[in-house]
């Protein structure tokens, strides 16, 4: 049995699709998405899409 190298893997593994970035939200915005349990962040992140899909960009 042949064993998979690491170029193997390296080729093979997930793309993360997501990245850790930092942002400044007021109390208030976050205290609603938090208040809305588990999954706050993701429901934070199609919120933006949605309003950058609404944007008309320059």
């Amino acid at each position: 049995m042949k064993f998979a190298t690491s170029k193997y893997w390296a080729a093979h593994r997930p793309q993360r699709r997501k990245g850790r970035v930092i942002i400044r939200l007021s109390r208030e915005v976050a205290a609603r998405f938090r208040a809305a349990g588990p999954g706050w962040q993701a429901r934070l992140d199609v919120a933006f899409q949605k309003w950058h899909d609404t944007r008309e960009l320059s």
